[in-house]
């Protein structure tokens, strides 16, 4: 009977496994995020988006020196001329070094940029561009863009 019992559990935990909904993709959450904020803005039914996602993909490597702030003398070298006891120059020369960290990052998959865009049935107003940008996170210095046209009737 026991064994019966385990067999069932074992059973159902596979078509848990088995039936369950696949993950999300990324680009499904951000265009569930915007439609959000858009039906907020311009109410249900008024505005539609789309969000696609370019990503980069095989393998990539980041190098990025940090440097410190302060340095330290790692060579000094002072040098005296004089000319009849009537010219003199001095010169001192001295070799600093900056602490410094190399950060290396191997990456086989990454987000290159987003582009939202949505068709709204009315006016679109200024700041809706802001406002999704905010809410969705974007930068444009990342290459991120977004267009809102208005719909034609």
């Amino acid at each position: 009977m026991r064994i019966w019992l385990h067999f069932c559990l074992v059973l159902l935990s596979c078509a848990l496994i088995y039936f369950q909904k696949p993950a999300a993709h990324p680009e499904a959450e951000l265009q569930r995020k915007a439609q959000g904020l858009l039906d907020s803005y311009y109410g249900r039914g008024h505005a539609r988006v789309w969000i696609t996602r370019h990503s980069g993909r095989g393998q990539r490597t980041v190098r990025d020196q940090q440097l410190g702030d302060k340095g330290f003398v790692v060579q000094s070298q002072e040098r005296h001329e004089g000319y009849q006891g009537k010219y003199t120059n001095e010169a001192r020369v001295e070799k600093l070094e900056l602490p410094h960290k190399l950060v290396i990052t191997h990456q086989e998959e990454w987000l290159e940029s987003t582009d939202v865009a949505v068709v709204v049935d009315r006016d679109p107003g200024p700041e809706i561009v802001s406002l999704l940008a905010a809410g969705l996170g974007l930068q444009r210095k990342n290459g991120d863009q977004i267009q809102v046209v208005r719909t034609q009737q």
